[in-house]
């Protein structure tokens, strides 16, 4: 996760249909405190698109995934405050090579702003 923020300035790179949108700081603060709590065991990024780099920009998130054991409703006020388009279970695309195999008690949730 932390790969995803370091240097990036491009608001542009997560969450670009927001209307009114509050800013990669705010996303990074965000979902580092997710990540740090001790029911999240990992969080990844979802690059979904490296066009920007060519023009000198930051590569495109269209999902942040989160393994933890919080509760459903806890994980959909992640995504409320994160103003995604709620939390799924599971991975939209197929489970990716970098995701660790959820233990019993925990799931992972696909959050996407859409």
């Amino acid at each position: 996760m932390q790969e995803f923020f370091v240097d990036n300035t491009d608001n542009s790179s997560i969450a670009i249909n927001l209307i009114d949108h509050p800013g990669i700081q705010f996303f990074h603060d965000a979902i580092a405190a997710i990540e740090a709590r001790a029911d999240v065991q990992a969080v990844l990024v979802n690059i979904y698109d490296l066009d920007p780099i060519i023009d000198g920009g930051w590569p495109y998130a269209e999902n942040v995934h989160i393994l933890t054991s919080a509760s459903e409703d806890e994980v959909q006020q992640w995504a409320a405050y994160l103003r995604s388009d709620g939390a799924m279970e599971g991975w939209p695309y197929g489970v990716p090579n970098a995701a660790r195999k959820a233990e019993p008690g925990q799931k992972w949730w696909s959050l996407s702003w859409d």
